[in-house]
């Protein structure tokens, strides 16, 4: 079982091309994982499209971030 005690944003960026954009964010987490603590900062980016008039993720990436 994973527990997430704590998940703060430290920096994002957004770009939009059109009907679609893409966003950069960078979190701290920390929590448990199996009954092991972890913490760590993480760097996601997920691409969205308006698709009949709403903002959709059509693609997401999440990989470990260097402090």
């Amino acid at each position: 079982m994973q527990r997430i005690d704590t998940l703060e944003e430290q920096e994002q960026s957004i770009r939009v091309y059109g009907t679609f954009a893409v966003t950069v964010t960078r979190v701290q987490i920390a929590g448990t994982f199996g009954g092991t603590p972890f913490a760590g900062s993480l760097r996601y980016t997920r691409t969205w499209g308006e698709v009949n008039g709403a903002w959709k993720i059509v693609a997401a990436q999440c990989c470990l971030a260097p402090f």
